[in-house]
């Protein structure tokens, strides 16, 4: 979540005023442009943290879509240049008080300008999309610490690197090496990226600030409620993470029945005052997936290894399922056993595993709302419930999109029980 004032956090619960401050930087001239909210007819900013084939965020590296259309009708912009533009996006929220507070949404470079009669189609991505060039340009001497590789791809493409020194996700980084240079001709930085993700159970991001920074879905563990994170909707008293004053919060008291799921479907747990208010559409999974550990396929010399690591052994059912990571890089076995001990240390938080369903919401937008945000919402049953965001779309003047995917990289402890 962007850090926000709470005269912010009182504002988003109100009437929203939304604006728009976006500055593009032309790159043939480096002449600036300040762009104002009527320069728009339609403004999106899609942010994932998953791909097609991967639902639960490890091991990935997506870039985030800036998607516009210009107005011009006056002709302000028939003699711009956008190839390869700067962009730096941000949206103002009007305090109470008048003034503007303006939250940062990301650095994007312009990919097309599509100029019509009337408008101008821009489409933009952040910095992610820079680790695209070919790894043959490494010059990095193999084994090489992961650490190593991230710091080289860095460097190569352009894009600083956040080094969180004290993050035990970023210590395996530190701590892991490939043994050997995989060999595929057309692997690039980003595939080299996402290989060192998998070994730290993590994802790659691009900050709002444009630096390259590491997360780890695994903390999403550590938020959790023990006993399981479906929690009874109308009170938090019986649940670890109940505030101090109930009727303040989603889920707490409901007062006012007569608006039925629209009344404090969402929120952020945990942070004071971070509400998401009015859920105006929700398609949510009846099917509940129980997650009870992790099964890491890796490679140690030219050998494929699996080895399955459980939240809690007496808890292991048919009906349960792990997460699957499978590391294709060929790992210098000495230091294979710093994942797996990864893995176990992150499988203490939850011994008796977690459970996660797929949803769709849309809701008033908030822009400090990202990717990776823990969110807690409530069914039509008002049954309330946490969930990892792996996809935020921001839309001005239009509801946010908030979504879960957690089928992915699933696989059932049947068929591992069956192998």
């Amino acid at each position: 979540m962007i850090s926000t004032s709470s005269e912010y956090k009182e504002a988003i619960k109100k009437n929203r005023e939304f604006s728009i401050h976006d500055v593009y930087t032309l790159t043939r001239n480096s002449i600036k442009i300040e762009m104002e909210t009527g320069d728009f007819l339609a403004y999106s900013i899609d942010d994932l943290v998953t791909d097609d084939s991967n639902g639960i965020a490890i091991g990935t590296a997506a870039a985030k879509e800036y998607k516009v259309t210009l107005n011009n009708s006056n002709g302000k912009f028939d003699d711009v240049d956008f190839r390869e533009a700067k962009i730096q996006a941000e949206v103002g929220v009007k305090l109470s008080d008048g003034t503007i507070e303006h939250i940062p949404k990301g650095k994007y470079t312009v990919d097309s300008a599509y100029f019509t009669e009337l408008t101008v189609e821009i489409i933009a991505y952040d910095d992610m999309i820079k680790f695209d060039r070919s790894y043959s340009e490494s010059t990095l001497e193999f084994p090489a610490y992961c650490a190593d590789i991230v710091r080289e791809a860095s460097e190569v493409c352009g894009v600083p690197v956040k080094i969180i020194e004290e993050s035990v996700y970023w210590d395996i980084l530190e701590s892991v090496r490939i043994k050997t240079k995989p060999e595929d001709v057309n692997l690039t930085f980003r595939d080299m990226l996402k290989f060192c993700a998998k070994m730290a159970f993590s994802y790659w991001r691009i900050s709002e600030n444009g630096t390259l920074e590491l997360n780890s879905i695994l903390t999403y563990f550590e938020s959790l409620p023990y006993e399981d994170n479906i929690i009874n909707g109308g009170k938090f008293r019986n649940n670890p993470y109940a505030y101090k004053k109930e009727n303040d919060k989603d889920g707490g008291d409901f007062n006012n029945y007569s608006s039925g799921d629209s009344l404090d479907g969402i929120q952020h747990p945990g942070v004071k005052d971070a509400h998401i208010y009015n859920i105006l559409n929700a398609k949510i999974s009846t099917d509940i997936t129980r997650i009870t550990g992790l099964r890491i396929e890796y490679v140690v010399n030219n050998k494929k290894k699996i080895k399955n690591i459980w939240f809690n052994k007496d808890n292991i059912s048919e009906d349960s399922n792990v997460i699957r990571v499978v590391i294709d890089c060929n790992i210098d076995e000495r230091y294979a056993i710093e994942i797996e001990n990864l893995a176990e240390m992150c499988c203490i938080y939850h011994p008796t595993g977690y459970l996660a369903r797929d949803l769709s919401v849309s809701c008033l937008s908030d822009p400090s709302i990202t990717t990776g945000d823990i969110v807690t919402a409530t069914d039509r049953k008002q049954n309330s419930f946490y969930f990892f965001v792996t996809h935020a779309k921001f839309l001005f003047g239009e509801k946010q999109l908030l979504e879960n995917s957690c089928r992915g990289n699933i696989k059932s402890v049947r068929t591992i029980i069956k192998n």
